[in-house]
């Protein structure tokens, strides 16, 4: 049996009090993420973090520390996902694309900068494990690393 291997990066940027999220839909259904994808070959953490910020926010960051890990078990398919700290450095915020869904199926829907208060009211976010984690980690800076856990589909 062939198992297929994954790298999945997500950036956190923290900007004014506020985080930024993209808003993807799928079966009909919308739910907030921290933006991110697949690593693209050759390239390190930190350079995919910075490439699929630019790429579905139109914002330019810079990568400072691993702060989540998770991995993801689905049937063959096995993968890690990286989540990054990135500070904001330029560009303006505005929906990008979706490069890899060039069959016209978008999932990115919308770009937000949300506030603690209202992120953490949120109920539409994936993955769930992680936003009872958020509030507690921005106050504390995200000084401390955490493993997410194993999820299985």
């Amino acid at each position: 049996m062939a198992i297929k291997s994954q790298i999945g990066i997500r950036a956190l940027i923290i900007s004014e009090n506020c985080l930024i999220v993209v808003e993807h839909e799928k079966d009909k259904k919308r739910f907030m993420v921290f933006p991110g994808g697949g690593l693209e070959e050759g390239e390190t953490i930190f350079e995919g973090a910075i490439r699929e910020v630019k790429e579905e926010t139109n914002l330019e960051v810079v990568p400072g520390r691993i702060v989540y890990t998770r991995e993801i078990i689905t049937g063959k398919n096995h993968g890690i996902e990286f989540y990054v700290l990135c500070r904001l450095s330029g560009g303006v915020l505005s929906l990008g694309i979706d490069p890899e869904h060039e069959d016209g199926n978008i999932i990115l829907k919308d770009v937000h900068r949300i506030s603690m208060n209202d992120f953490c009211s949120m109920t539409n976010w994936y993955p769930t494990e992680l936003h009872s984690l958020i509030a507690d980690d921005f106050k504390n800076k995200f000084s401390e690393y955490r493993f997410l856990g194993t999820v299985k589909f």
